[in-house]
């Protein structure tokens, strides 16, 4: 029994020349992925995702939703119940990066290819900063220090959450300027991105197709991520 300092253990026992079920082996495995404190709401969405989410909209309650996966299954919840309510659904905004440097799990550091692609979707799926934290935490834990490709891929994600609160559709990242192309012109306060950028001509300017270039100097990357991060951080253009 676990108390304050004291870890808990469990022993899960099965009797001899018993063999495990497919899903058996993978609720061990979800186990075994989910150790971090609060992963009880992933271990359930895990959960369901194996047995099957069901018609959640009507009254049958069989069925899988491996045909699409989870969060295509939710998302398609999501735009159903907005459309009976007569809202707009606004899709999540997925920005993309491209920045020529290695960043990904190899294999040598996460062998196992479920727990990759589950580290994956969690790491697309983390909302907040804190659970990008946790998320290294976790992986640090288990695996040991942070290859190269493996702190590329963090700070790359870490930007990313930061493209979401600014509403970025993409980032381009050269040697010595980054290319913004915004969501649309909704999501920034367009006076304010204007007065950023001709107060310091030499450093912003815009393109006829409406995106913003901002000059760096010379990059050196991935060293310069941070540098990256912090030049984005200053664009606050979110509409008040």
């Amino acid at each position: 029994m676990g108390r304050a300092k004291e870890k808990a253990y469990a022993y899960l026992l099965i009797s001899k020349g018993t063999t495990l079920t497919k899903d058996a082996q993978k609720r061990l495995k979800a186990l075994m992925d989910f150790t971090s404190l609060g992963a009880g709401l992933h271990l359930a969405m895990h959960d369901l995702q194996i047995r099957g989410g069901g018609n959640v909209l009507g009254f049958a309650q069989a069925g899988h939703i491996a045909a699409v996966g989870y969060e295509l299954y939710v998302k398609l919840i999501e735009r159903a119940v907005s459309e009976l309510k007569g809202e707009e659904f606004e899709e999540g905004i997925n920005p993309e990066i491209n920045v020529d440097i290695p960043a990904y799990l190899p294999g040598h550091y996460v062998m196992d290819t479920d727990v990759r692609l589950n580290l994956y979707r969690r790491l697309s799926g983390a909302a907040h900063g804190s659970e990008l934290k946790e998320l290294i935490e976790e992986v640090i834990d288990r695996f040991g220090p942070l290859p190269k490709e493996v702190e590329n891929l963090f700070a790359v994600m870490s930007i990313r959450l930061l493209l979401k609160e600014l509403r970025i559709a993409r980032l381009d990242i050269g040697s010595n300027a980054l290319t913004v192309a915004f969501l649309d012109a909704k999501s920034i306060d367009t006076e304010k991105l204007v007065a950023t950028a001709t107060s310091r001509p030499g450093k912003f300017r815009f393109t006829p197709q409406g995106k913003l270039i901002i000059n760096m100097g010379r990059l050196s990357l991935p060293q310069d991520l941070p540098v990256v991060e912090k030049t984005l951080e200053f664009l606050d253009t979110k509409p008040r």
